[in-house]
């Protein structure tokens, strides 16, 4: 979520900044003014009405309509001046930063709830308490090696709102991954260690056990993985 919002805010104050300082058109050279038709005014309208309201919908419901339609009016009457850049970024940075950090507490919550459950399922194998389980979901061969440099196909989910999000799907694309497991995140190279060839594994993990050599990610989701060892 943190990062989407983060790219969203990238873009969203730029357009709003630049469309909002340049010369408005009932204070614009006639002569430039007329460059399009009515028609054609009609279309940048349009085009801006949908590029402010996906911005917009990325922010739902933090808020009102209403007011947002407000401020533009008075923007565009010249009652309010737009805001520096910087100071627009700063205001909802702060704003952002109290949204994600709400969010993310309850998505920790709802990642431990549903770690609770998994770990009452009799066919689950434990590898950290509370933080860490797998389930076999069928057998392999006998490992030959143990190297921890090997291909995985790989089904990769989220929770969100109580169920899991495919993020992920090799076995869809049909496109294996060749992976080390120290290049992995901590949690999945735990649960992943050892697995024999052909054996398949769908791996649950606390998000403080969701980094590696990149950092957390951040978003306090449970990561659950299907993979199976080729």
């Amino acid at each position: 979520m943190k990062k989407m919002i983060f790219s969203v805010l990238l873009l969203l104050p730029i357009c709003i900044y630049y469309v909002l300082s340049s010369p408005k058109p009932n204070n614009a050279n006639p002569q430039i003014a007329s460059v399009l038709n009515e028609q054609e005014v009609h279309q940048i309208s349009l085009g801006l009405a949908n590029i402010f309201w996906k911005q917009l919908a990325q922010y739902s419901p933090f808020y009102d309509f209403e007011e947002v339609l407000e401020n533009l009016k008075d923007l565009e009457s010249g009652k309010k001046k737009p805001f520096p850049k910087k100071e627009s970024q700063e205001q909802m940075l702060s704003l952002i930063d109290k949204i994600s950090t709400y969010q993310n507490r309850l998505n920790l919550k709802a990642s431990e709830d549903y770690l609770e459950k998994v770990a009452k399922q009799g066919n689950i194998v434990e590898v950290i308490p509370h933080k860490l389980y797998y389930e076999l979901l069928s057998k392999g061969q006998p490992l030959l090696s143990d190297s921890n440099h090997f291909q995985i196909h790989l089904i990769e989910s989220k929770l969100c709102d109580g169920e899991e999000v495919i993020m992920q799907n090799t076995r869809l694309s049909n496109s294996p991954i060749t992976l080390d497991l120290s290049d992995t995140i901590l949690g999945f190279a735990k649960a992943a260690s050892g697995m024999a060839t052909g054996e398949r594994r769908k791996i649950y993990i606390h998000p403080e056990l969701s980094y590696g050599k990149h950092g957390r990610h951040g978003f306090q989701q449970l990561i659950i993985c299907d993979v199976e060892r080729l």
